[in-house]
């Protein structure tokens, strides 16, 4: 069975990406265009939640909330340069925090450690 990642990730070209890294890895990705939709896409087994900070009006702590009660854990990542922003998501409990260059460089890695995909 193939790893399942849920990205709230508004930027496309940034999605594109993250699409091409979870394919690599044999992993379906479930993009949401709004929080609003997180409970309903967690109800299914999910390996990762993927959240962009750049995102306006996120409520952080929902966000956190939600995943706890589906035990899926969160790697979010925003602009270097909005400290603020970084540690809010830290502070609510998001489990990996990136700046986005790092999540970027990264994202193949990550997403290996982080989904249980059955190779067999």
């Amino acid at each position: 069975m193939p790893g399942r990642i849920i990205t709230l990730v508004p930027d496309l070209l940034l999605e594109v990406r993250i699409d091409e890294a979870a394919r690599r890895i044999d992993a379906e990705l479930d993009a949401l265009s709004s929080a609003a939709y997180l409970d309903t896409a967690l109800s299914k087994p999910t390996d990762v939640l993927i959240v962009d900070l750049g995102v306006d009006g996120l409520d952080l702590e929902a966000i956190v909330s939600a995943a706890e009660a589906h035990n899926v854990p969160i790697v979010a990542f925003g602009p270097h340069v909005d400290v603020e922003r970084l540690k809010a998501a830290k502070d609510a409990g998001m489990g990996s925090v990136l700046p986005r260059s790092a999540f970027l460089k990264g994202i193949r890695r990550i997403l290996s450690e982080l989904i249980a995909t059955d190779q067999s």
